[in-house]
């Protein structure tokens, strides 16, 4: 992760990727929510996409509501 960066959150998980950091719960079930936070688009979006398109995953915009995958 970043120096300086988002801090860990009481009962969540934080993973640092290619332009973005995702949130996921710290449980041990099966994860059905993470969210995205996008800090370089250009790096990101193509990586999100991508994992959507093989995994079958939804994106939604959590300010517009729109979805995409």
């Amino acid at each position: 992760g970043p120096d300086g960066g988002i801090g860990k959150t009481l009962g969540t998980e934080m993973l640092y990727g290619a332009g973005m950091v995702v949130e996921i719960p710290a449980t041990d079930g099966e994860v059905t929510q993470a969210i995205v936070n996008v800090s370089d688009e250009e790096t990101a979006w193509p990586v999100l996409s991508r994992m959507c398109k093989k995994l079958g995953w939804k994106m939604m915009d959590m300010e517009s509501g729109q979805t995409f995958g």
